[in-house]
């Protein structure tokens, strides 16, 4: 039975010399990517989230605008062999992004599109209504192609509020719809708290109050490090899910002090940096330059590889696809990067908490990029990485 890319990476969790195995680079290589845009609504915030891995804020410059985002820029998507879109890297429902949204309104009819909200649009019950009445008159569709994904969790004060004005709102205007068709939220935070948990309880119970039950379900471990997923069925349809998204050191996030204990500030190395990540996106800026991205911060902007107004999304992808650095990427993550940086520049070091500081210093020295592609084209994306996986302690290795 021929296995997914998730197979083989739970299989090096669980076996991290399996890293080595020639199925599992191939399966890296060869697994699908470039299928998820994630289209940046900032980096010009109305919030200043404490925990933002990629910078935004009200001090930021800079949102999607019409000159960007045109018929004939979007007009492309769907040739380029992507299948969904997320409206991200800063806050989508805000008033200075309804034009934009009118438009992005366009691709949603043709591929699945996620609305990555704080929730801050829901400060009442009746501007949650106003928003959403906008959205649909806009053309996003709740019934099939759209969906509302909120954030939750103490780095976003009031939230629980903002979720039951959220969910009273859509009940009364998407009233032939079922909520699990459309409604998600993430926990954004730690998960091993006593609070977080009764957090999620809490919401739990708003949803059952606006939605009804046909099934309990309840939070009652928080085991660390195990990511953490809950169905909540409202009396009709699908369920409605709250899912967990870890917490990681970048960008702003760098500067919590909580995250101390599990991501000192430290002198790093490619041996302990190692992560598997499915699927890698592409951004687009919000001035029109594309690059590849995981949505751990910005500092990808400064590697684009062109600009959706001089060139075609397939175009972008093939220059990308073909491109020996998003390779190494793709087979080795930042801890095959840092590895060949230091190859071509061994006084190369990064002092920080995480792979995200290793990238972001990659990332802004494009004289380095330059000298790690030729570096990869001479010495071949396998065989580096045959090296950097062999100097590895599979005893001490793990995917995170």
């Amino acid at each position: 039975m021929k296995q997914d890319s998730k197979w083989f990476r739970k299989k090096a969790q669980k076996t991290p010399a399996f890293m080595r195995a020639n199925e599992y680079i191939q399966a890296r290589l060869f697994s699908p990517d470039l299928y998820s845009l994630l289209v940046e609504m900032g980096p010009n915030c109305d919030s200043r989230c404490f925990h933002c891995s990629s910078n935004c804020g009200p001090e930021r410059r800079g949102l999607p605008s019409l000159d960007v985002l045109t018929e004939e820029t979007l007009g492309s998507v769907p040739f380029a062999g992507i299948t969904e879109v997320h409206l991200t890297l800063g806050e989508p429902l805000r008033d200075e992004n309804r034009d934009v949204l009118k438009m992005l309104s366009k691709l949603s009819r043709l591929m699945y599109t996620t609305i990555v909200t704080s929730g801050k649009f829901a400060e009442t019950q009746e501007s949650a209504e106003e928003w959403i009445n906008y959205l649909v008159s806009s053309g996003f569709d709740f019934s099939s192609s759209t969906s509302l994904e909120v954030s939750i969790g103490k780095m976003y004060p009031r939230s629980l509020e903002r979720s039951l004005n959220i969910l009273n709102a859509a009940k009364k205007v998407l009233t032939k719809i079922s909520p699990g068709e459309y409604l998600s939220f993430t926990q954004i935070g730690v998960f091993e708290e006593p609070q977080d948990r009764d957090r999620i309880n809490e919401l739990l119970n708003l949803i059952n109050s606006v939605f009804g039950q046909r099934k309990r379900e309840d939070v009652k471990i928080l085991e660390r490090g195990k990511e953490v997923e809950v169905s909540i069925y409202p009396k009709k349809g699908p369920p409605i899910m709250i899912r967990w998204h870890p917490c990681m050191p970048g960008g702003r996030a760098n500067s919590l002090t909580f995250l101390d204990e599990n991501y000192p500030v430290r002198e790093l190395t490619p041996d302990i940096l190692h992560r598997g990540s499915d699927g890698h996106s592409l951004a687009l800026f919000y001035n029109g330059d594309v690059s590849f991205s995981d949505c751990s911060g910005d500092f990808e902007r400064h590697q684009p590889y062109g600009n959706i107004k001089k060139a075609t999304f397939v175009d972008i992808i093939r220059r990308i696809r073909s491109d020996v650095f998003f390779q190494a990427y793709k087979l080795g993550c930042a801890a095959l990067l840092y590895y060949v940086a230091q190859q071509v520049q061994p006084d190369f070091k990064v002092v920080g908490r995480s792979s995200w500081d290793v990238l972001d210093a990659i990332f802004h020295n494009k004289r380095l990029v330059t000298n790690m592609r030729e570096y990869l084209k001479e010495e071949g994306i396998i065989d580096s990485y045959r090296r950097y996986v062999s100097q590895l302690d599979m005893r001490k290795t793990h995917l995170v």
